[in-house]
């Protein structure tokens, strides 16, 4: 791979976003969609026809060739050299807020194909991330040497737990990690890890910034069209082309600062979900909300924390965590300030 100028490459990109905002202005005049602001990081010039003086590309577009999954071929070989292909271009971590937090995350997992893979997508995910406790829960009888050798190599702080076997979605699982985080009185952040995700560097700080006794709710990007290049960077829009995102996440009002609703699948007026699985109170996905640990002791001192055997069980552990006449007002939010949790489609479940 050819050695790229720093310097070049940031005066290229600068260009490059001049010309683009150029256009997203005229675009506006003729009543096209734009590119989502929050976006503007992730888009890279390279092979864009409109500007084919950018050279070089951004650090971040260097040639990189996604490995293409060919017919016929096994699946598992391919995401195993399209993920590892992609940690040289993990963004770098931001400093932590100081003071760090500690971040008590939570991945279920289960004897499959891809599972150490995906263990390691988690891992590398973290590396370098200061304040960390990985709770790693397997739906098995007792915790498994090649899982505990994977997690013993990532080298971060780790407790592995294993309970079952009951192949029921991990709720089982969860309750179980939940309960650890409970009875060994660990203090900070919980959230939900979960293996099939994708996670941009900030959003660590972003959970670190949540406020003590309190339940913080975030944005996550569930679909999008055009869809990235497998590094999660985007060629910019060509011509008349629209983005299209799906994002679940609480919409307030801008001039008051009070909940409005919930934009997500499950809230969406006669989604199949809200049909099939009855209403939600509170509609936010796995990787969408977390919350203080002391919230378990006070108010979930005993029993099952994770007690909900079906799909979902969000909505019903923030209530338990909120309390019964809490609502959506009750949840802390920043301010948006891009996607914080991105599903990770080559490893969907």
């Amino acid at each position: 791979m050819a050695r790229i100028n720093t310097s070049l490459a940031l005066a290229a990109y600068s260009a490059f976003r001049e010309k683009s905002l150029a256009r997203e202005s005229q675009r506006r005049r003729q009543g096209y969609g734009v590119e989502d602001p929050a976006l503007a990081p992730l888009i890279c010039p390279l092979g864009c026809p409109e500007f084919p003086e950018v050279q070089p590309c951004p650090a971040h577009c260097a040639a990189l060739r996604c490995p293409a999954l060919r017919p016929g071929q096994a699946k598992l070989p391919w995401l195993t050299k399209l993920v590892r292909s992609l940690r040289a271009h993990q963004p770098l971590h931001p400093a932590p807020l100081s003071p760090a937090r500690t971040l008590l995350l939570i991945t279920i997992t289960f004897p499959h194909a891809e599972q150490l893979l995906k263990l390691e997508h988690c891992a590398h995910a973290l590396r370098g991330e200061p304040g960390v406790l990985w709770l790693v829960a397997e739906d098995a009888a007792s915790p498994s040497p090649r899982v505990a050798e994977t997690l013993r190599r990532s080298g971060i702080r780790h407790t592995h737990l294993a309970h079952g076997p009951t192949r029921a979605r991990g709720n089982a699982q969860r309750d179980a990690a939940l309960r650890h985080v409970r009875e060994h009185n660990l203090s900070g952040i919980v959230y939900n890890m979960d293996d099939d995700n994708a996670y941009a560097p900030r959003v660590w700080n972003e959970l670190r910034a949540l406020g003590a006794g309190r339940v913080g709710a975030l944005a996550v990007r569930r679909a999008v069209y055009p869809p990235p290049r497998c590094d999660g960077h985007f060629l910019p829009l060509r011509r008349v082309e629209r983005r299209k995102l799906r994002i679940d996440r609480p919409l307030y009002d801008n001039r008051t600062g009070r909940f409005t609703r919930f934009e997500a699948g499950w809230c969406r007026r006669g989604s199949w979900m809200s049909r099939k699985l009855g209403p939600r109170k509170f509609c936010v996905d796995m990787g969408g909300f977390a919350f203080d640990s002391s919230l378990l002791r006070s108010r979930v001192p005993s029993g099952p924390i994770w007690d909900f055997s079906g799909h979902g069980g969000e909505s019903e552990l923030i209530e338990k965590l909120l309390g019964p006449a809490a609502g959506p007002d009750a949840l802390q939010v920043r301010r948006y300030r891009g996607l914080h949790s991105t599903r990770l489609s080559v490893l969907g479940k």
